[in-house]
Order: C-alpha cells, then structure tokens, then sequence
C-alpha cells in the first residue's frame, strides 16, 4: 500500500477527470434521448412531418445501439480525424461517442414511457386543440418520466462504467492511471481492488442521486393527481320538487 502513496494525486486528477466524462456524457446521452424519445413515440392526430423523424431516429437507435461504444470511439477519434482532416480532441470524442451510444438506448427508455400514458389522455388533449409540443409538455412528460426515470439511472450508472474505454484512445482517466501504477509498483490485486471500490463509490452516488430525482418527480406528480382530483367540482344534485 505504501509503493501506491507516490500516485495518489495523480489518481486523484485522474478520477476527477473521470467524473467530468461522466457528467458530460450523461448529460449529453440524456439530452438526446429525451428529445428524440418525445419525437419517436407514437400518437394519435400526429403530424404528418412525425413519421419521417420516427423513420430517422429509429434508423439513429438501431445503428448505435449495434456498435460497439469502443468502436464507435475508435470511429470517432481516428476515422474523422484521417477522413476530414481534423483534429477530433480526445474529451470530445469520448463525450461524443459516450453520449451518442447511451443516448440511443435513453430514447427507448422514454418512448416506452410516453407510450405507457393511457391513449385516452392524448386523444382527449389532440381534440382540446393542443398541438404535439403541449401534448409532450403538459399531458405526457409528467406520467412518462415517472414511469421510464429507473431505466434512465440505469443507463447513467452505465455511462460511468463505459468511460474505462477512455484509456484505448490515450486518455488518463482512473483506469489508465491504474494501469500505470500497476506496472510501476506490481501491486496488481491491490490496485484493482481500489479502482473497483472507487467505480463503487461512485455508482452508488449516482444511484442514490437518481432515486432522490426519481423520488421527487414521483411525489410532485402525486401532488399535482390530487390537486387535480380536488379541484374537479362534484356532479350536481337535483332534488325532485316537493309535492304540497
């Protein structure tokens, strides 16, 4: 444990190194899953313009969600790199490919939640006049975040495992650094054994982030049912005229 002491600080540079393309590649991979989750779903009365952006973003879920997230960062950092000749940095090509990856599977998360809102409640907002942007705003996001929000989590619990793919691209994130300290000191079961409880660590506190969300979105849309339920005016009663 000593021979390890010398790396702490750049483990810890690289751990918080880790943690920043984590949150960026989650925020990104949700952002686009929400987004292209609302468009993806199926309604009644949709637009006609609807079908095509369902066509496309399947074609995007599809094609992702079959490449390998390494692969697709090798694509990414290489291949438009000697295609375009560009210079592709390596923070964005992981948060690009991360975000890219994770956000194909975040669609279906949030289309299976908008298509679990009772078809009731969508026909009865199209023939109130509203058009698809209010419907998602008022009528469906509520109900589909509460039911599709565990399987969001699970994908940012996800994020945070995959950015280990980093290192094959030269990053110095947690698991290189590892690696380094592995081959400087030979401690191989011990240094593993504490990147593992640091993985650990902070996959419990997004879970535990996640279930504070999920517990909020839950209990605000309890309170908004039973506002709702108590502002709804009792049927009127009608008493027969008395007979003198």
């Amino acid at each position: 444990m000593a021979s390890m002491m010398p790396y702490l600080g750049v483990f810890l540079e690289a751990l918080l190194y880790t943690l920043q393309l984590s949150a960026l590649s989650i925020a990104g991979g949700t952002i686009i899953g929400v987004l292209c989750g609302f468009l993806s779903a199926r309604r009644p009365e949709s637009p006609r313009w609807a079908a095509a952006v369902r066509v496309v973003i399947n074609i995007y879920v599809q094609l992702f969600r079959s490449i390998p997230p390494l692969v697709l960062l090798f694509l990414l950092y290489f291949g438009v790199s000697a295609a375009f000749n560009v210079s592709f940095g390596t923070t964005a090509a992981v948060v690009v490919a991360l975000s890219l990856f994770i956000g194909a599977y975040q669609v279906e998360n949030v289309r299976a939640g908008i298509e679990s809102v009772p078809r009731g409640q969508s026909e009865a907002a199209a023939a109130l006049g509203l058009g698809l942007f209010d419907r998602m705003r008022f009528v469906e996001a509520r109900s589909a975040f509460r039911v599709s929000f565990p399987s969001m989590v699970g994908q940012w619990i996800v994020t945070v495992k995959d950015t280990t793919l980093a290192s094959g691209i030269g990053v110095v994130e947690a698991t290189s650094v590892a690696l380094t300290v592995r081959q400087a000191t030979g401690e191989t079961w011990l240094v593993f054994l504490v990147l593992g409880v640091v993985y650990y660590v902070i996959n419990r506190g997004v879970a535990f982030i996640g279930s504070v969300l999920e517990s909020r979105i839950d209990r605000t849309g309890r309170r908004r049912d039973h506002s709702e339920f108590e502002t709804e005016e009792p049927p009127a009663v009608t008493t027969a005229p008395s007979r003198s």
